[in-house]
């Protein structure tokens, strides 16, 4: 954390958005207005984040914010060129998605089952553990669901795909429930 690593995200995340900007040039996705609103509103933001250290009475978190405004419009531009350029983006995205999610969400119920060998859990009630904090771990469960379900009845030839989303689906909704948060129930 910190300015190398900002640094470090910028220095690498705009070659590789510059690059698949190339790649993706001439695909309709990008060409599409609420793709040109999204980048023209990253952009935007980016611009004035950057232009705010003019004015700002702390110049320097004015540039902590510059860089994270550059970095997500960055990832923003990698993300479409990427989703333009590679075939089944869609389904790939979710998959990936639930992938990311699974190994915070198969740690969260570690304690309760676990007490004696990974220590109590803060809260009697909630599950929050790895993340910290219960409404950010239903929100990692909240995205794992659709790419499950995506792979739970989607592509027939991957034979394993069903009872691998089954078991996802239910670590998935069961983290949930023992988060007890509405916005993740909703």
């Amino acid at each position: 954390a910190g300015p190398r690593s900002a640094f470090l995200a910028l220095a690498l995340g705009a070659p590789a958005a510059l690059a698949a900007l190339l790649m993706a040039w001439d695909r309709a996705a990008l060409r599409a207005i609420p793709s040109r609103l999204a980048l023209a509103g990253a952009g935007g933001m980016a611009l004035v984040s950057a232009l705010s250290m003019l004015w700002a009475a702390a110049p320097d978190l004015a540039w902590i914010d510059a860089n994270r405004q550059a970095i997500g419009l960055c990832a923003l531009l990698l993300g479409l060129a990427l989703g333009a350029v590679l075939p089944r983006a869609p389904a790939l995205l979710g998959r990936c998605a639930s992938a990311a999610a699974m190994p915070p969400l198969a740690l969260a119920p570690a304690p309760r089952v676990f007490p004696a060998a990974l220590g109590e859990d803060s809260d009697l009630a909630r599950l929050s553990a790895p993340v910290g904090y219960w409404n950010g771990l239903a929100l990692v469960a909240v995205m794992a669901v659709p790419g499950l379900l995506w792979l739970a009845g989607g592509d027939r030839r991957l034979r394993w795909g069903t009872p691998l989303a089954s078991v996802g689906l239910a670590i998935a909704l069961t983290t949930i429930l023992l988060t007890y948060s509405r916005g993740g129930l909703l």
